[in-house]
């Protein structure tokens, strides 16, 4: 009778350890969803692939202006990584209840800078008033959703530019779309992140900086969602791995100290 017991229990133990095995592979095949803002996508693709070949387990992404993401994460439970392009939209989603606060870090930081199509040549003088502009073209930037058009409003109003600016102003949804409408010289000029417009080197031109006293500080806060995945926390530690950083710098970021 003993020996029976004795064996029922190796026979159950076993079975127990296959299925906590199985899950576990499970798990793994589980892709992790990492919603990030729409600017960070050509180094995050980079970062998840390389993500992805080290530990096996796939990272999908879904990139959109930040605003729209964070309103999408507290409608739903499938992410499971905020990356935003504020802390105004990381607040949101905290508030909100929607992700763990103690992983909440600030990851990256940024400058806004002018962009013209390549080859223009355009003046654009971000220490003189509006009015004092030989420039009279059409500007492009983020619309109020969008970090990038809450930080360059900011700017602009500093510089009395806002309200003189509105009927040569265009907004777009994200800050990739800012870029595009340059790119494809259907403006001329745009305001957009640095990283972004060193993406495309090669179709526009930075002709002026932000000057960063004019607007809050551009940071990228990346926190773990209340939707948990056994691998969020490795890929955050990734994220701050010398592989993802020396990434992110050569995409233009400045790693947040």
């Amino acid at each position: 009778m003993k020996n029976n017991l004795t064996n029922y229990a190796i026979v159950f133990g076993t079975i127990i350890a296959l299925l906590l095995c199985a899950c576990s592979k499970e798990d793994e095949k589980t892709p992790l969803m990492v919603y990030a803002a729409a600017g960070t996508a050509p180094a995050m693709k980079e970062i998840g692939a390389a993500f992805t070949a080290q530990t096996g387990i796939p990272v999908v992404f879904n990139f959109a202006n930040a605003g729209f993401l964070a309103r999408q994460i507290c409608h739903e439970d499938k992410a499971h990584v905020f990356f935003s392009a504020n802390e105004k939209w990381m607040d949101y989603v905290e508030q909100a209840g929607r992700i763990v606060p103690s992983s909440r870090q600030i990851l990256l930081q940024d400058v806004m800078v002018v962009v013209v199509p390549k080859g223009k040549n355009l003046a654009v003088d971000l220490t003189k008033p509006r009015r004092e502009q030989t420039f009279d073209g059409w500007f492009v930037i983020g619309d109020q959703t969008t970090p990038l058009g809450i930080y360059a409003k900011q700017a602009l109003t500093q510089l009395d530019w806002w309200e003189t600016l509105k009927a040569h102003r265009v907004e777009a949804t994200t800050v990739t779309a800012v870029l595009n409408y340059v790119v494809l010289d259907e403006v001329d000029a745009g305001i957009v992140f640095r990283s972004v417009a060193s993406c495309s080197a090669d179709k526009v031109e930075i002709v002026a900086k932000m000057p960063e006293e004019l607007h809050k500080p551009i940071r990228f806060p990346v926190a773990a969602c209340k939707n948990s995945h056994p691998a969020t926390q490795q890929f955050l530690r990734f994220l701050k791995s010398d592989v993802a950083g020396e990434t992110f710098k050569n995409y233009g970021w400045t790693l947040h100290q």
